[in-house]
């Protein structure tokens, strides 16, 4: 976990929050979990009055300021995510004049899938609140996770069968999430998950796996290459 994940970790956690968030990257699943945490550390789950969801190119940038200069209603705060609407990765003077002067009780979240970090925009949002990067885990942190989720239905696995398990489904958390559902639902009462587990039940994403060798060549890490 980098440092401003764990920034926006710990903003949560103290209830003390910036009024910008920007969350990018390729590691999805992390960024829709620290999404979810940060509404729920916001808002109640049933509140439509102080909760606002901008998604795609086709966003009228000065409604966004009007709303976010709006007070919340019975809250301390009112919460717009932007989701893939390209104004965290560029944006005009205008939209980031306008940025300046929103209430100090609106937070606003921007979800790109990548940024410039030499744009404007990139430059504000980063001093006046914390931008994240979302990059894939390592195997160590995807291993040291799986085994948490394990824990709470009281399964286990064994080293050999967790890398069997991550060489077969990948490093997309989304994939082993689901995959690792399947596996503690079909285990049943069964506490151990074995490699003949995943023989009957997983599929092995070999493409992915191409694609994570091509990438580590290009990265030229020699080990994880040899790994592979």
């Amino acid at each position: 976990m980098n440092r401003e994940i764990k920034k926006i970790s710990e903003d949560i956690k103290t209830n003390t929050f910036k009024q910008f968030y920007l969350f990018y990257g390729e590691e999805k699943y992390m960024i829709l979990q620290m999404k979810d945490q940060l509404k729920r550390a916001l808002i109640s789950e049933d509140d439509t009055m102080n909760y606002s969801y901008f998604e795609g190119k086709k966003v009228d940038p000065t409604e966004i300021i009007e709303l976010a200069k709006t007070v919340p209603f019975f809250n301390d705060h009112r919460f717009i995510i932007l989701d893939g609407t390209g104004l965290g990765k560029k944006s005009d003077d205008l939209f980031i004049k306008g940025l300046k002067e929103i209430s100090d009780t609106s937070v606003l979240l921007f979800i790109e899938d990548t940024i410039d970090k030499r744009s404007k925009i990139y430059k504000f949002l980063s001093k006046q609140g914390h931008a994240a990067c979302f990059e894939p885990m390592k195997n160590k942190e995807l291993s040291q996770w799986i085994t948490l989720l394990l824990k709470k239905d009281e399964k286990q696995m064994s080293i050999s069968t967790m890398n069997n398990f991550l060489y077969r489904c990948g490093s997309d958390m989304h994939t082993l999430k689901n995959e690792l559902d399947k596996l503690i639902s079909y285990v049943g009462d069964r506490k151990e998950i074995t490699s003949y587990d995943l023989e009957q039940l997983t599929s092995s994403q070999t493409i992915n796996q191409i694609f994570i060798m091509l990438d580590a060549i290009a990265r030229k890490q020699r080990d994880k290459v040899l790994t592979l």
